[in-house]
């Protein structure tokens, strides 16, 4: 069964406990009516906006890999320290949010790592390699929380903080170890000693 199908079947799943539910709703009104609308409601909710979050990140990834053929592209979505490092590297801000969770992708080529933010002909900024830049882990605000972060530090600054999303579902609710692994060793970073993620 290919992927396609799975979702199909996923989405008809889907609609059909939604019309019972509602049926349901509409015909008894008992005690757990409350339950069930809310029930109903966060389904409704998380139809519309997963598939939407990996749309987004899916397209930046693409138009990453179109303008950097060949090249390693990471997917991620920002912490919330990659609006001041945008600032910092005198970067437009725009589509970053300032809590974290912007699709981004990352480039990784010999002599730098780009960061490319929305569907842009450009990368919205560049950090160098170099003997004065480290990659690790640190932990980076992800919403209301401290998550494992990726991060890319030149003389001991931020100059990336992202939240590596090579599943983006699982990913949309913060890291996996088996990600951080993965773009640490993209990055070139396997032999760095990661810091200590809180």
């Amino acid at each position: 069964m290919d992927a396609k199908s799975r979702r199909w079947i996923w989405i008809t799943s889907l609609v059909v406990f939604c019309v019972l539910a509602a049926g349901r709703l509409a015909t008894n009104g008992t005690d757990g009516q409350t339950f069930l609308i809310a029930l109903l409601v966060v389904v409704l909710i998380g139809a519309c906006v997963f598939p939407w979050l990996v749309r987004r990140l899916t397209k930046v990834v693409a138009n990453a890999r179109t303008h950097r053929p060949g090249a390693v592209v990471i997917p991620g979505y920002t912490a919330s320290e990659m609006l001041d490092v945008a600032r910092a590297a005198g970067a437009s801000t725009a589509g970053i949010a300032s809590q974290g969770g912007s699709p981004v992708a990352i480039v990784v080529l010999p002599h730098a790592y780009e960061v490319w933010v929305r569907t842009e002909s450009a990368p919205r900024w560049s950090v160098p390699r170099g003997p004065s830049t480290e990659v690790g882990v640190l932990p980076g605000v992800y919403g209301s929380r401290s998550v494992p972060s990726v991060a890319v530090l030149v003389e001991g600054y931020p100059g990336l903080v992202v939240i590596p999303a090579y599943r983006p579902l699982r990913n949309s609710a913060g890291s996996d170890q088996a990600g951080i692994e993965r773009a640490l060793v993209e990055l070139g970073g396997a032999s760095v000693a990661p810091h200590a993620a809180s």
